[in-house]
């Protein structure tokens, strides 16, 4: 169980046994089993096949809402005025009472949030709605669009 220290010498005590690294079979073959187990050992969250049963349910896609960053497309920035509120007018967003119920309650703590980030891309704030109710659809600044 502990190193034989009788002989006296520092490098015997530290003495460790020859292991072979295990190649990606084994590896995968170990990852399998474990998740097999019925717990969740903490060595899956970071194994790309089975890292997506550690995701809470309340941040999967369908839970959250549809995030304006995610419909980014660098066409719009090459588009003329027209063009970009004709698109505008092509995209429908919608949230459910469950998806804003757990935006709420994700993003409790604002700025120490990332997804708080994430979510307010793109919409409509405090910090831009004077700039948006000054503005007419003719006479914005692109950069409300965008």
């Amino acid at each position: 169980m502990y190193p034989d220290r009788s002989s006296g010498t520092k490098a015997n005590a530290l003495k460790m046994p020859q292991v072979q690294v295990p190649t990606e079979e084994e590896m995968s073959v170990f990852a399998q089993k474990l998740a097999e187990t019925g717990v969740k050992p903490a060595v899956l969250a970071v194994n790309l096949k089975h890292q997506d049963s550690y995701i809470p349910d309340i941040l999967k896609e369908e839970k959250m809402p549809v995030t304006f960053a995610s419909v980014k497309n660098e066409k719009y920035g090459n588009m003329n005025r027209t063009e970009l509120l004709e698109e505008c007018m092509n995209l429908k967003f919608s949230v459910t009472e469950e998806q804003c119920k757990n935006a709420e309650y994700i993003t409790k703590q604002q700025r120490k949030c990332k997804e708080w980030y994430n979510l307010q891309v793109g919409r409509i704030t405090a910090s831009v709605m004077k700039t948006v109710c000054v503005g007419t659809v003719d006479k914005s600044a692109l950069s409300n669009v965008k």
